[in-house]
């Protein structure tokens, strides 16, 4: 066996003997565990699914959402987007609630159902829940105003392809009437007249109806809230259970760690001690030997 080996039989014994330090050193660290726990503020979270809008209207090929998904994430976790949000509840920038919601607010986005889940925390269920509502409500806006433009050309096209079938429909009606009262030669020209007309009119039509297709609720529609926020039935935070057995196993292992330092200390000091007296004890009894006379008996 290897001296400066140490077995489980050599520990138990080490904090039997030193078992007042064990002892106290667990319970300094299990005190000082349930007076953080106690201190610490109760949180709660706050759920808000977010559907990014869209605009059926766009080009093909382009993303129909008011803003791509990824920068809306990029914009949700930005912080002037943050600041807004905070100001619009009247909270300053250094207080606890507001550097709460900016360290734990994670997002939870799914693209292929154009849903992103926001988690909030807040002190309360109800300052969690209106913080949730304060971020869907300041996005809602934003893209709100970035739809606006496009919305408002959309409805000008509209009504100009309005226009353009009345008066074609006018322009078709009049050549019906010319098509029946014209001579034999220009009743063919009439009649071709009012077929292209009619071609153009239903190109028109066409036109507007597939408009029409883009503009339903399932083609364009604002940035929502598909279903309500929801908030957690109790704190999630701090974890109470798991965090008074982590303390109880770090006190016993300090309580474990101070006892062996205390042994190999006080090991230490009686080798020391007993090293020093033996020194002493081997000058003592040492034979004193007086210095011999120069040139010794034959001097004498």
């Amino acid at each position: 066996m290897q001296q400066n080996e140490i077995y489980l039989i050599d520990m138990w014994r080490i904090v039997r003997r030193r078992w007042p330090w064990t002892v106290g050193v667990a319970l300094a660290t299990i005190a000082a565990t349930f007076a953080g726990l106690h201190m610490a503020r109760s949180q709660w979270e706050a759920v808000a699914a977010i559907q990014v809008g869209q605009v059926g209207t766009v080009p093909q090929g382009v993303d129909p959402r008011v803003e791509p998904f990824q920068r809306v994430l990029l914009r949700l976790q930005g912080k002037a987007f943050q600041d807004d949000v905070l100001h619009g509840l009247g909270l300053a920038d250094e207080s606890d609630e507001a550097r709460l919601y900016r360290a734990r607010t994670t997002l939870d986005p799914d693209l292929y159902a154009n849903v992103i889940r926001v988690h909030v925390r807040g002190y309360s269920a109800e300052d969690a829940r209106q913080l949730a509502m304060a971020t869907v409500d300041r996005l809602v806006a934003l893209h709100a105003a970035m739809s606006r433009a496009q919305l408002e050309a959309t409805r000008k096209r509209s009504a100009d392809i309005d226009r353009t079938i009345a008066a074609a429909e006018q322009e078709r009606d009049r050549l019906t009437r010319d098509a029946a009262t014209a001579a034999h030669g220009d009743a063919m020209l009439a009649s071709l007249a009012l077929a292209n007309a009619d071609a153009g009119l239903r190109t028109m039509k066409q036109i507007r109806a597939d408009l029409d297709a883009r503009m339903l609720p399932s083609a364009t529609f604002p940035t929502s809230m598909p279903w309500p926020v929801t908030v957690s039935p109790g704190p999630v935070a701090p974890a109470k259970v798991p965090l008074m057995a982590i303390g109880v196993l770090a006190g016993l292992f300090l309580g474990v760690v101070a006892a062996t330092a205390v042994d190999a200390l006080s090991r230490s000091t009686k080798r020391e001690r007993a090293g020093t007296y033996g020194a002493e004890a081997r000058r003592g009894g040492e034979r004193y030997e007086p210095a011999a006379t120069p040139g010794g008996i034959d001097a004498a």
